[in-house]
């Protein structure tokens, strides 16, 4: 069994210092490398140090444990994305209740957000309560069809909506479609027919026609796709490590946990996630055109394709690059070598012929070509110091 033990943890011995990792490093991958990649380079790394082949040794006990952590940070985006501008301080970061949290934590957390390393949030245990109580169900907000239906939620409070979805309802399909046009951060909330939660949405930036925040969800009556096309705010990995944006636009195509959609009632809520004010948010719930099914199918089975040959491209792309890379190195160093052999070169037949001036002007070509490498490798090296 090769996944990753996530909810084990091992304590460092009493009076010792817990050592930094760079999980990128530990999974020996670059910054900007894919899901596709860290997942290969963990299954490979894993069936090497695995508890089944470690015979009791601690240290390969350990470095399976650093190898199930990395990739479990890795590959869930908001945890990487705080990783990488928090360091390890961002690996035990729990859902904070925010009734709870003080004005100076409040204002950090914010903060935070703004960077685009959004601090998460728990939903509030009154709000899971009210969906579980059928008493408070029915002070919820019955869906119209089509018509947009404003709200004003109080800091970290919640707006029910419920509905029925019934045969014709099911055969269409509905888009829920919550929007912001201030911006406001909030979730939401699906809950099954007792009200227990099944599933939570985050708002992001909008990115089409319209400005503010938003969540936009599709549930098809066939099984439908989805895909986060977000675009990652205020966050970017450092410029030697990067590839092709096009690698990561597709990581995130799977089948969509909203669909089909079923017959029964329908519950969800717009829980407020703003640190400091309210939030306004319009809701609409529309009925889908059934005629455009076979089209999205048709476009989904497509992309499922692309995404698969953007993985294997990708791989390609890495590959190519380290071989350049080889290369680089070996033209870097070979560039050194024909500079030294020249001015060496200089330097003798100055000597042949006595000229002293040359001799001179060579010996001082070649201290200053001595400084101008120590401070390229000097510059290199605070580079790497920055990224660990």
């Amino acid at each position: 069994d090769l996944l990753p033990l996530a909810t084990q943890t091992m304590s460092a011995p009493e009076g010792t210092t817990k050592k930094k990792l760079d999980y990128y490093k530990v999974l020996g991958v670059p910054r900007g490398a894919g899901q596709e990649q860290i997942k290969t380079a963990y299954k490979k790394l894993a069936l090497q140090c695995h508890p089944d082949k470690s015979n009791g040794d601690p240290e390969l006990a350990q470095k399976f444990q650093n190898v199930s952590n990395a990739y479990t940070v890795l590959m869930d985006p908001t945890k990487r994305k705080q990783y990488d501008m928090m360091g390890d301080a961002a690996v035990d970061l729990e859902a904070l209740d925010v009734e709870q949290m003080t004005f100076g934590t409040t204002l950090v957390a914010a903060l935070f957000s703004k960077l685009g390393a959004p601090i998460p949030t728990a939903i509030p245990q009154r709000t899971l309560d009210d969906a579980t109580d059928s008493s408070a169900r029915q002070n919820a907000q019955s869906i119209v069809w089509g018509q947009p239906m404003a709200c004003n939620i109080a800091k970290n409070g919640a707006q029910f909506y419920k509905g029925e979805v019934t045969q014709d309802v099911a055969d269409k399909g509905v888009r829920v479609f919550a929007h912001s046009p201030s911006g406001s951060k909030f979730k939401v909330l699906w809950f099954d027919q007792s009200g227990s939660l099944i599933s939570t949405d985050e708002s992001s930036n909008c990115v089409h026609g319209r400005g503010g925040s938003q969540c936009c969800t599709h549930l098809c009556a066939f099984k439908a796709m989805h895909v986060d096309t977000t675009p990652a705010q205020g966050f970017r990995v450092p410029d030697e490590d990067e590839c092709p944006a096009v690698f990561r636009t597709l990581e995130t195509l799977a089948a969509s946990r909203h669909s089909p959609l079923r017959t029964g009632n329908l519950l969800i809520a717009i829980q407020g996630d703003n640190f400091f004010r309210d939030v306004k948010v319009v809701v609409t719930f529309t009925l889908l055109n059934p005629e455009f099914s076979e089209q999205v199918i048709k476009q989904e089975e497509a992309l499922s394709v692309k995404r698969d040959e953007l993985c294997a491209l990708e791989r390609e792309y890495w590959d190519a690059r380290q071989k350049f890379e080889k290369v680089a190195a070996k033209v870097a160093a070979a560039t050194e070598s024909v500079e030294d052999e020249l001015l060496e070169r200089e330097a003798v037949y100055a000597k042949m012929a006595s000229d002293e001036v040359l001799l001179g002007g060579v010996a001082e070509a070649q201290q200053k070509v001595k400084d101008q490498r120590v401070r390229a490798k000097a510059k290199a090296e605070a580079k790497a110091e920055r990224r660990r």
